[in-house]
């Protein structure tokens, strides 16, 4: 399902999910590693075209709360309480992650739990922005964003429905969202096939999924604060 169309840069917005510096299992925190630098590549696509970038981190915001990003972000209305999480059917492992772990050398990676801030391979721009709790939907609204692009970690899991700023809550809150499906990783234990399967599921029940490559753009859009020429007054 690529066929996604031109979307107009003005109304689009870019989620990046729970990009921690740790993960619950060793095996999956080197996964991240290895997706950091793809989404880098991705993002600068995306800031080109001047299309605002949000790092959804929950578990992390107090170590950004004092970043330019993080402090413009909460000062809009936080409006989640009428963004209602549509229903779906049950994920390839959903909730299969607590007490699970990737590692197929005898480790047993069990609430290790020890992220505390964004990874360190990821490029943030300064004035990307940052937030958690449903700091994103005022934001949304106050612009007019209708179209959602969505990565980071994991397609199954937070990304899908875990979270305030998961897919199955902006379907809630009539937003149209795109699992970029090179841009994430699923969490499914003894699975070599996970991502495939998840992308299959997303496709029937969820939303339509597309390579970030494949997405193509009208227009510029709102977020001036990545064009080259500004300056801050």
């Amino acid at each position: 399902m690529e066929a996604v169309g031109i979307l107009n840069a003005k109304t689009t917005a870019v989620i990046v999910s729970d990009m921690w510096n740790n993960h619950y299992c060793k095996t999956y925190a080197r996964i991240i590693d290895r997706l950091a630098p793809r989404i880098n590549v991705a993002l600068k696509y995306f800031r080109r075209y001047q299309v605002p970038i949000l790092f959804m981190a929950e578990d992390v915001l107090p170590a950004h709360e004092h970043e330019p990003g993080a402090k413009l972000l909460a000062t809009y209305i936080d409006l989640k309480e009428i963004w209602y999480a549509v229903d779906h059917p049950p994920a390839p492992g959903h909730f299969t992650w607590w007490n699970q772990c990737l590692c197929t050398d005898g480790t047993k990676c069990l609430d290790i739990c020890n992220w505390d801030r964004t990874h360190e391979g990821i490029e943030r721009h300064q004035f990307d922005l940052m937030g958690g709790w449903g700091q994103h939907t005022g934001f949304i609204r106050a612009h007019g964003i209708d179209t959602l692009l969505y990565c980071g970690i994991t397609s199954n899991i937070c990304v899908l429905s875990h979270r305030h700023f998961s897919i199955c809550q902006s379907l809630g809150g009539g937003m149209n969202c795109i699992l970029l499906k090179n841009l994430t990783e699923s969490y499914v234990p003894y699975k070599k096939n996970a991502n495939q399967l998840v992308i299959e599921y997303y496709e029937e029940h969820i939303c339509p999924t597309a390579r970030w490559e494949s997405i193509e753009f009208s227009g510029m859009g709102i977020w001036e604060r990545y064009n080259p020429d500004w300056k801050e007054e």
